[in-house]
């Protein structure tokens, strides 16, 4: 949920490495293309869930803290990219989650009130963002569950991405 310089920053902060700023920064660079080589598998449910915002005819928006080549490259390789309407990255706001502006920006520019949106997360910072900008947000836990104090400011939480269509269609049903 944080940008990269962030997590490499906390990282050097943690452990005592003979590395200044930058090589770590390149390290994790290096680590992290050899196993995006090898693909990144895409949370269960993803697909399903994007089919049917897109039958709904529900605008999304990818908000990321994830470098922009990064995010397409891994949206391409699994060929969801063009099912999002926007995508908002990093380097688009001034201030990372958990400040709301990622969050902000996508409503702006998708033209939509926060409280009409809603945003999927995994991460505190992420969930923290958007309790922060009025945007109801639902957990899909990923390998680190968040604290509950955070799963507090949640909607819902669910074990995966079927789950959470499952629980829209249920929502749009009852309308």
């Amino acid at each position: 949920g944080h940008r990269e310089e962030e997590n490499v920053q906390r990282f050097l902060d943690t452990y005592d490495l003979p590395w200044n700023f930058d090589q770590t920064l390149e390290k994790v660079y290096e680590l992290e293309a050899r196993i995006l080589a090898r693909g990144v598998n895409l949370k269960k449910g993803a697909k399903n869930l994007l089919a049917f915002l897109e039958r709904e005819g529900i605008s999304i928006a990818l908000a990321t803290s994830s470098v922009e080549s990064r995010a397409r490259m891994i949206l391409d390789s699994n060929g969801i990219l063009s099912l999002f309407d926007h995508l908002v990255f990093a380097k688009d706001v001034k201030r990372s989650k958990p400040y709301p502006d990622i969050f902000l920006k996508a409503c702006r520019d998708l033209n939509v009130l926060p409280e009409n949106c809603l945003v999927l997360e995994d991460s505190e910072a992420g969930i923290e963002a958007a309790y922060r900008a009025g945007i109801p947000v639902i957990c899909i836990p990923d390998l680190k569950i968040p604290a509950q104090s955070f799963l507090n400011k949640t909607e819902q939480v669910f074990q995966d991405l079927d789950a959470v269509r499952d629980y829209l269609e249920c929502k749009k049903e009852n309308q």
